[in-house]
C-alpha cells in the first residue's frame, strides 16, 4: 500500500501534533504538576510538623504541672510541717518522724521519712487520705497497724507510716 501525498501530509501533521503534546507535557505540564505534588508533599510535611508541635506543646504543660507537684527542695521540713498541720485537723497523735536515706530515682531523689503515730481507724483513713490528696507528691508506700495493747485493748492503733515525696534534680 502506496502512501500518497495526502496521507504523508496527514501523517506528518498527526505526528508534529503528536510531538508537541508530547513536549508540552514534558516542558510545561510536567514541570508544574512536579510543583504541585512538591507543593502537596509540603503541605502535608508542614502539617505533620504542626501536629508535633502541638503534641510537645501539650506534653511541655503536663510536664510542669507534674513539675509543681514536686518537691521544691530536698528539705523535709515543709514534709514534717505539712504532716503535723493535717495530724491536727484529723486527730491523729505522731509520736515520732525520722527521716530515712533518700534515693535516685533516674533525674529523680525520693525522700522518705518513717511516721510513727497513735489514732483511731477513721482517723487514720482519714489522714492518709488528705497526704494522698496534697497539691505536691507525697505517697505512702508502707503501713504497719496494730491495736495498741494487744487483741483485747481499745480501738486506739499504733501505725508506722512510710511516706515519700520527689524532688527533680
Amino acid at each position: 500500500m502506496e502512501l500518497n501525498a495526502r496521507n504523508k501530509q496527514v501523517l506528518l501533521i498527526a505526528a508534529l501534533w503528536i510531538a508537541g503534546l508530547f513536549l508540552g507535557w514534558v516542558f510545561f505540564l510536567g514541570a508544574d504538576l512536579q510543583k504541585l505534588s512538591l507543593a502537596k508533599a509540603a503541605k502535608r510535611e508542614d502539617a505533620e510538623k504542626q501536629a508535633v508541635l502541638r503534641n510537645i506543646t501539650q506534653l511541655e504543660a503536663e510536664r510542669e504541672t507534674y513539675r509543681q507537684q514536686l518537691a521544691q527542695t530536698s528539705d523535709v521540713s515543709w514534709l514534717v510541717e505539712m504532716l503535723s498541720r493535717i495530724s491536727k485537723k484529723t486527730g491523729v497523735k505522731i509520736t515520732s518522724i525520722v527521716p530515712l536515706e533518700s534515693q535516685r530515682v533516674r533525674r529523680y531523689e525520693k525522700i522518705s521519712l518513717r511516721l510513727k503515730a497513735v489514732c483511731g481507724y477513721h482517723e487514720l483513713g482519714n489522714f492518709v487520705s488528705q497526704i494522698e490528696n496534697y497539691d505536691k507528691l507525697v505517697k505512702a508506700s508502707e503501713m504497719n497497724v496494730q491495736r495498741q495493747g494487744g487483741p483485747a485493748a481499745s480501738t486506739a492503733l499504733d501505725v508506722t507510716l512510710v511516706l515519700s515525696t520527689f524532688h527533680a534534680l
